[in-house]
């Protein structure tokens, strides 16, 4: 269930948001991506093939984290989709708070197999094993300014992906990189709660949104 924000009022949408980007060869490239999240992530019968990938490594990270290595989850094509979510996100012009600016073609290159992820940016993987409403839950791409760099950031179905950009990514974070280190954070989902609640702070939820943020609470 989507949520969308504008205007100072937030609301579910179940709709989807589209924009034609791609020529045909590259189309059927990224459905490769997708298609490999949508078999991975949380399913409509409750299984979360991803979290069966992983190896759990049994350390954790903080109080509410675990941390575990990619496994068997396959980390480019993992990768791969995060970094294509922002990049189209950005391009589309549909999310004006999601702009990669300057690496806007580094995204793309990587994203269509050009050339490797440059340096300044850093994939995060984490899955939320909820078992509640925040599982089913899709949150539409956004972007947050931490210090000198930038982190974008996605979730649906247990997979929430940040892709951090900027020369300035904290060396500590680079122990979570999903790419270099084949990390994957897992957790019930309490920081993606807090989250959401600090993205809906100052507008008005409304219908069946407005039900659920009391729930939240």
């Amino acid at each position: 269930m989507p949520v969308h924000v504008g205007g100072g009022v937030a609301i579910l949408n179940q709709q989807q948001s589209a924009a034609y980007l791609l020529c045909g060869p590259c189309e059927r490239l990224v459905g490769e991506y997708d298609g490999y999240i949508s078999r991975v992530a949380l399913q409509e019968d409750g299984s979360f093939p991803a979290l069966s990938l992983i190896t759990p490594s049994g350390v954790q990270t903080g109080t509410i984290y675990n941390l575990a290595h990619a496994g068997r989850l396959d980390v480019a094509l993992v990768s791969k989709f995060a970094v294509s979510v922002i990049w189209r996100a950005s391009v589309s012009g549909l999310y004006s708070k999601t702009s990669l600016g300057p690496y806007e073609s580094a995204f793309r290159d990587y994203v269509l197999g050009r050339s490797q992820l440059p340096r300044q940016v850093m994939v995060v993987a984490h899955l939320v094993s909820a078992g509640d409403w925040l599982a089913g839950t899709v949150m539409p791409p956004d972007t947050s300014h931490e210090g000198a760099f930038r982190s974008h950031r996605y979730y649906a179905f247990g997979m929430d992906m940040q892709v951090f950009v900027g020369s300035s990514i904290p060396n500590e974070y680079r122990a979570f990189c999903f790419v270099d280190r084949q990390a994957v954070i897992i957790s019930q989902g309490q920081d993606l709660r807090e989250y959401l609640l600090r993205a809906g702070e100052g507008v008005t939820p409304k219908g069946s949104l407005a039900r659920l943020r009391r729930r939240l609470r």
